[in-house]
């Protein structure tokens, strides 16, 4: 691929790195001179630059918005555990913050739990989306990282994904819960499969430049594991612990925690990003605990040169009762013990919950008409969600009851 007059030309052998850029519809013309000219965002962020595409006619394969191409003898969904150098270009296309090093440990931790979507062209794999099913506790698997290229969707790519990560947590990982965190986008396809909202979270972001009141509590420590265990064991959140360690392995952190006489009060987990760091899990006991914690390592990523941060906040902490409040919110000024941060987005969590009487009760909607046409092991995945109805449902409570509350921000919506 080389530029020339700010156009990308397109040759087969860059087809499996931006393979969504050969795909033409056929309800849409094409222009002039036997080439597709398209303004493509290759890589979304802070700066969302579009980039004129140049495509040779020969190379596009022609789809249909009324033929889907899931149908297609060329797509299919794998398990590859070489599936990290696509992902990360899914997600940069996407423009989330996941740094390769992130992408390489979750892929480590995941037992094979990477779903990479693929159509097949001219001896190339043609990368088209993705998903994730990472197991975060002995009962418990998390869907993240559901990517599909922007040029592909509304075609049915997402809710393959999603069925195939569901069987291989429930019936290959043997996982009784599966929960997420839904953009809005992808929101409907999870309603359809039967998840259920939980509480809601925002992407926020918070300047480095900001410190609060200082706390009078002992400096923070580096964080100890096995002493972290001993804590979410006490407040009653031991499925965060997988995913403590998993972040703790990976590369430039800065993870502290706060020690009242031989017992952890509160920590906080935080890491490099593609875009900018990113602050999370923040788990304390008090506000001034979580004040604390997110004060010394706010100073640690300004030590390093960055202005702001990512953090993902529940909606159960902004506000007067928490320590965050939204800066665009004009009716309430902070007081000296909140931060101010951006809200950029949100995702609602959610968990597969399904009744038995919900799937009689309801013939018409979408989850049941569709089960007469999905595949035994989506048929035997979603009686097993319907056998962990339950389960699930207890711990939705436990976790809006026990959890949220010291739950100041989550570890990202790849992992919880």
């Amino acid at each position: 691929m080389k530029n020339h007059e700010k156009t990308i030309y397109l040759s087969i052998d860059t087809l499996s790195m931006y393979g969504f850029a050969c795909f033409h519809y056929k309800e849409e013309p094409l222009l002039e001179n036997n080439f597709w000219l398209r303004e493509i965002v290759l890589s979304a962020g802070e700066e969302n630059k579009p980039q004129q595409i140049k495509i040779p006619k020969k190379l596009l394969v022609e789809i249909s918005h009324e033929d889907k191409i899931v149908n297609s003898k060329n797509y299919k969904i794998d398990s590859n555990s070489a599936a990290v150098k696509p992902i990360k270009l899914l997600s940069e296309r996407a423009g989330w913050n996941q740094t390769l090093a992130d992408l390489d440990i979750i892929n480590a931790h995941a037992e094979n739990g990477y779903r990479l979507a693929t159509y097949s062209h001219e001896n190339q794999e043609i990368p088209l989306g993705s998903g994730l099913s990472l197991p975060v506790s002995d009962d418990m698997s998390w869907i993240g990282m559901i990517l599909v290229h922007p040029e592909l969707r509304r075609q049915g790519i997402a809710r393959s994904i999603m069925n195939s990560c569901l069987e291989y947590a429930r019936l290959i990982q043997n996982k009784s819960i599966v929960g997420l965190d839904a953009t809005p986008q992808g929101k409907q396809v999870y309603d359809s499969l039967g998840f259920k909202d939980s509480y809601k979270i925002w992407r926020s972001d918070i300047s480095t430049d900001f410190e609060n009141d200082p706390v009078s509590m002992a400096n923070p420590e580096p964080l100890e594991l096995e002493r972290i265990r001993k804590y979410l064991n006490r407040i009653n959140n031991t499925e965060r612990y997988q995913i403590v360690e998993l972040l703790e392995s990976l590369p430039g952190t800065k993870n502290i925690m706060v020690v009242s006489g031989d017992t952890v009060c509160g920590f906080v987990m935080s890491r490099p990003g593609r875009i900018k760091p990113f602050i999370g899990p923040l788990i304390a006991d008090s506000n001034n605990i979580a004040i604390s914690l997110l004060n010394h390592v706010l100073k640690h990523w300004k030590s390093m040169g960055h202005a702001h941060a990512f953090i993902d906040v529940p909606e159960y902490h902004i506000g007067e009762r928490s320590i965050f409040t939204n800066e665009d919110d004009q009716s309430n000024s902070p007081k000296k013990s909140q931060f101010s941060i951006n809200p950029l987005r949100s995702f609602v969590r959610m968990y597969q919950l399904i009744s038995e009487s919900e799937l009689e009760e309801n013939l018409q909607k979408s989850l049941p008409r569709r089960k007469a046409g999905m595949s035994e092991e989506t048929n035997i995945a979603l009686k097993k969600a319907i056998d962990s109805y339950e389960k699930t449902l207890t711990y939705m409570e436990k976790e809006k009851r026990d959890i949220i509350p010291s739950m100041y921000a989550i570890g990202g919506p790849e992992m919880s």
